[in-house]
C-alpha cells in the first residue's frame, strides 16, 4: 500500500510544477514570485497547524516538541529561507524565463550528484563513494546532456538562464540535505510545516519590501491565473506532506522511496509539459529518462540494496 501513497507523492509534485509553471508564465516578475510564495507558505503553515492540533489530541507530549532546542530552531528557519527564497520564489521564476517542464524536473533532481560528493567529502567513512557511485554520477550528467537536446560540451557557457538558474537550485537543495543530516532535526512533521511555511512567508515577504523599495511596485499584476494557481500550489504541498507520512506508516522506506516517488515525478512531469504546455518529447528527454533510472540506481546504495532485496523476496514467493 506504501508504494500508492509514493506514486501519489510524485503524483502531487507534478500537479505541483503543473501550478508553478500556471504561475511562473503569468507572473512576469520576482514581486509577483514572492507574493506566490507569501501565499503557499502560509498555507502549509496553516495545513501544519491543523494537523499538530488533530495528532496532539492522540499525543500530547506533541506539545513539547515546538523549539526542542535552539540549533533545531536556527536550523529550521534557514530552510525556510532556502525553501522560501529558492524552493519557491527563484523556482517558480525558472518558468517564467521560460523553462522546459520536463527537463527542469530532471535538472533539479540532479541535486543528487552534488549531495553525494559532499557528503563523501563530509563522512569519507560511512558515505565515501564507491565504484558504482561514481559510475551513477557519471550516467546522472550524462542523463541532464541527454534531456539538455545533446548540447556542445564546448559551449555549456552558452545555456540559457533558466538552465543556469535551475542548476543552482539543485545545489541549494544538496545543500538542504547536508544541513539536515548533520543536524539530525528532531521536529515533529507537522510542526515542521508550521515553521518552514511560517518562515517560508515572512522571507518571502521580505523579499517583496526590498524589491518593492529598490523598484516600486510597477511588477506587481495579480491576476486569477496567478492566484488559482498559488493556492493550488499551496495545497497540493499540504497533500504532499499528507501522501509522504502514509507512506512511511505503511512500511515505506526512504531509500525505495527515492526510486518510486521521483521516478513517477520525472515522467509524468514530462507528459504533462507536452499534454498542457505544447513542449516536445525529444529523443534526448527519452534518452535522459532512461538513464536516470540508471544512475539512481547505482548512486543511492541504500536503494540499490533495498530494491534488490524486495526483487529477492518476489523471486522466493
Amino acid at each position: 500500500m506504501w508504494r500508492l501513497w509514493a506514486v501519489a507523492e510524485g503524483l502531487a509534485k507534478t500537479f505541483s510544477a503543473i501550478f508553478q509553471k500556471l504561475v511562473g508564465v503569468t507572473m512576469g516578475t520576482l514581486e509577483m514570485g514572492c507574493i506566490a510564495a507569501t501565499i503557499i507558505g502560509f498555507i502549509q503553515m496553516v495545513s501544519g497547524f491543523c494537523g499538530w492540533i488533530l495528532t496532539s489530541r492522540e499525543d500530547t507530549g506533541r506539545r513539547a516538541s515546538w523549539i526542542p532546542d535552539c540549533k533545531s530552531l536556527v536550523l529550521m528557519l534557514f530552510l525556510g529561507f532556502l525553501a522560501g527564497i529558492f524552493g519557491t520564489v527563484l523556482s517558480i521564476y525558472t518558468f517564467t524565463l521560460g523553462a522546459d517542464l520536463g527537463v527542469r524536473t530532471l535538472l533539479i533532481s540532479s541535486s543528487v550528484v552534488p549531495a553525494a560528493i559532499a557528503a563523501a567529502l563530509i563522512w569519507p567513512t560511512t558515505d565515501g563513494l564507491d565504484v558504482s557511485q561514481t559510475f551513477g554520477i557519471g550516467v546522472f550528467l550524462a542523463a541532464m546532456w541527454a534531456m539538455l537536446g545533446f548540447p556542445n560540451l564546448t559551449l555549456l557557457a552558452q545555456l540559457e538562464p533558466w538552465v543556469v538558474l535551475t542548476l543552482t537550485l539543485a545545489a541549494v537543495n544538496a545543500l538542504g540535505e547536508i544541513i539536515v543530516r548533520m543536524t539530525a532535526l528532531k521536529f515533529d512533521v507537522w510542526i515542521n510545516n508550521i515553521w518552514i511555511g511560517g518562515s517560508t512567508s515572512v522571507f518571502s515577504l521580505i523579499g517583496l519590501v526590498i524589491l518593492l523599495l529598490v523598484r516600486g511596485d510597477a511588477g506587481i499584476d495579480i491576476t486569477h491565473a496567478f492566484l488559482v494557481g498559488a493556492l493550488a500550489i499551496g495545497m497540493i504541498v499540504a497533500a504532499m506532506t499528507t501522501f509522504r507520512i502514509l507512506a512511511y506508516r505503511g512500511g515505506g522506506t526512504i531509500a525505495l522511496k527515492k526510486i518510486i516517488m521521483p521516478g513517477v515525478y520525472l515522467v509524468t512531469a514530462m507528459i504533462a509539459g507536452v499534454w498542457l504546455y505544447g513542449e516536445v518529447i525529444t529523443m534526448g528527454k527519452l534518452v535522459g529518462v532512461v538513464l536516470w533510472c540508471v544512475a539512481i540506481y547505482f548512486v543511492d546504495k541504500k536503494a540499490r540494496v533495498d530494491l534488490e532485496q524486495v526483487i529477492a523476496r518476489k523471486k522466493v514467493t
